[in-house]
């Protein structure tokens, strides 16, 4: 499973960026079964964006081992990457989780302040 959010929205309306932005709404993505970016809901702060990406681990990976298969990549916020490492190595107890930064190419298309997160969960979504 692959959830994400990320810091503006280039595919939205500019008024709806700008209203976005400055009330810190991030979307909460994930990319379907064809490759497509899919918004499956919306926060408000970061902190909540942060929570919303443990919640679904914690919904989607239910009963599954994860513990070597957790890897986080953040686009210069690394603090919210050690905020969430955190909440899964207290939730599950696994200690093998990786943190990278997304390399430039992703990070061009996603732009600063991106987060996501990639395990092995259930019932992808379509």
């Amino acid at each position: 499973m692959q959830y994400f959010f990320v810091f503006f929205l280039v595919i939205v309306k500019k008024s709806a960026a700008i209203v976005g932005t400055a009330i810190q709404v991030k979307p909460i993505l994930i990319t379907d079964t064809e490759g497509y970016l899919v918004p499956i809901s919306k926060v408000i702060g970061r902190k909540m964006a942060v929570k919303a990406l443990f919640d679904k681990m914690c919904e989607k990976s239910e009963g599954i081992d994860n513990s070597e298969f957790v890897y986080i990549e953040h686009a210069d916020c690394e603090a919210d990457a050690l905020t969430l490492k955190q909440k899964i190595e207290e939730h599950f107890g696994y200690k093998n989780i990786v943190i990278n930064e997304m390399s430039p190419i992703i990070g061009a298309h996603v732009g600063p302040e991106c987060l996501a997160l990639f395990y092995i969960g259930k019932d992808k979504q379509k």
